[in-house]
């Protein structure tokens, strides 16, 4: 049975032409990181990175770039010493209570908004994605389904 988010990673797959297996992300590679952190993946997320796995450090035409495992940091540790930027992400950590359990999965026209996830320890119906700009940062979605839904739509709820 094919499932909303099996549909979206297949559009995905057609929008940005993906054919390379050896970039997947595997199972045993998301149970290391789920081991090493103290937090689970959701189901949505995970069989993102089994079967795109990012853009690859390029940014698509519409000036996105998604992540891969490899390159999914948590907040504090993706701008912790952060320097230079379109935006000064700096003060957020102070400012962002979950910055080690909401981890950046993509970002917009070269860090002008960056989009992150909320993990828990244990699989849960919520996983609430923020869109960051600075210090600022609201929640746009509670899944990473429902973020693709409006990436797919090219909603402008995605540019704040």
């Amino acid at each position: 049975m094919i499932g909303p988010i099996d549909n979206n990673i297949f559009e995905l797959k057609k929008l940005w032409s993906t054919s390379d297996s050896n970039l997947y992300a595997t199972e045993c590679e998301i149970s290391a990181f789920e081991m090493q952190n103290g937090l689970h993946i959701p189901d949505d997320l995970s069989l993102f990175f089994k079967t795109i796995n990012g853009t690859h450090r390029e940014y698509n035409d519409s000036f996105f770039q998604f992540y891969s495992l490899s390159e999914f940091k948590s907040i504090k540790n993706e701008f912790g010493d952060w320097k230079a930027s379109v935006q000064d992400y700096s003060k957020l950590i102070q400012k962002f209570i979950n910055s080690e359990t909401c981890f950046v999965f993509a970002n917009y026209q070269f860090f002008m908004f960056t989009y992150c996830i909320q993990l828990y320890k244990n699989d849960s119906n919520l996983n609430e994605i923020y869109i960051l700009c600075g210090d600022q940062y609201k929640m746009i979605a509670s899944s990473f389904t429902e973020f693709i839904d409006l990436y797919i739509s090219d909603s402008e709820k995605l540019l704040w």
